[in-house]
Order: structure tokens, then sequence, then C-alpha cells
């Protein structure tokens, strides 16, 4: 039987720089006249950062025990909505962002997350949280979790972007993906 590829952060991050380069060759071919970039993965490993995966501090938990209060019941699958109602909530120090998640899966997943002092925090992964599970100390500890196990690349968007979006698109939906054509912002801040 063969043994399950475990990696550290570093080398996480190196898989997903990796696998994101390799996206953005093959679809640089097909950039179509006129866009800045031809893909998210060239987007993401152009104008993106890994965030940190140190630890969240105790200070750090009680505002995410008050961001995860606001968010309420978080599935797989619903990271744009998840991430929009945490933009919504407005909690001091919370941003949004979007970008590619990698971890135990070893496939880039274009994702969005909320970020605090530079740390992802992302309540979506982990499957979906049944009755109690939902309560805040339990998204607080599948974010925790999730901070520990995955790398995170991606862009941080301002609030009155995300917001903007929403109101024109009538969606919570990704951001970035407006961004390829234009590059940068596309005029939206």
């Amino acid at each position: 039987m063969t043994q399950p590829l475990t990696l550290d952060q570093e080398g996480y991050k190196a898989m997903l720089d990796g696998q994101l380069d390799i996206m953005a060759k093959l679809w640089a071919q097909h950039k179509p006249d006129g866009w800045k970039y031809g893909c998210l993965e060239e987007l993401v490993q152009k104008e993106g950062r890994f965030f940190s995966s140190k630890p969240y501090t105790s200070e750090e938990k009680v505002i995410l025990k008050k961001l995860a209060g606001e968010v309420g019941l978080c599935h797989a699958k619903t990271c744009y909505y998840t991430t929009f109602l945490g933009t919504v909530a407005n909690v001091p120090g919370v941003e949004y962002a979007e970008g590619f998640g990698l971890g135990r899966i070893h496939f880039p997943v274009d994702h969005a997350w909320l970020v605090l002092n530079d740390k992802a925090v992302d309540f979506t992964w982990g499957g979906k949280l049944q009755g109690r599970g939902a309560l805040p100390e339990r998204l607080v500890e599948r974010a925790e979790k999730n901070l520990s196990e995955n790398v995170y690349k991606g862009v941080i968007i301002p609030r009155k972007t995300v917001l903007a979006h929403a109101v024109t698109t009538r969606t919570a939906s990704s951001v970035l993906v407006g961004w390829l054509r234009y590059g940068g912002t596309g005029g939206l801040l």
C-alpha cells in the first residue's frame, strides 16, 4: 500500500506555486487579445501572495468567534458567499481575499477566504457542520485546522470593491474573474 503524500507548509507552497505556473503557461497560449492575464492562475502568480500560517492568538480567536457568529452556517462549496457575509459583517481588521488554496487534496482550488492579521480565515473547508457544529466555537476550530493544514495564495480585495461587485452582478461570486481582462482592479476602486 502506498503511503499518502504529506508535506509541511513550505512543501505545500512549492507544490501550489508549481501547479499555478504550469496552468498559467498552458492558458497563456489562449489569452484573448487585450487581456492582461490569461487565467486566474496567472493573475494570482503575478499579483498574489501567500498568507501566514502562524496560529491565531487568543485575541484573534475572540475576533474570529464574533465573525463566525455573524457568518452563521458554513458549508463546503460556499466560500464566495460565506466570505461575502464576513465582509458585510464589517468586523474591524478582517479583509476579503480570493485566490487558490491547497492542502490535503494536493490540487489547487480556486477559493475565497477572509484574512485577519495576514492569516487566512477559512470557515468553509472541511465538510458540513451539523446542528451544534455550526456554533461559532466550532467554526473557529475549523478555521484553526484549515490554517494549519492548508496554504492560501491570493489577492486581498477591498471591501468596497467586493460590495460593488455584489451589487453589480447580484451574486456573491468571484471578483477576480472580472479582473482577468483589465488587470488589477479594472477601475473598481
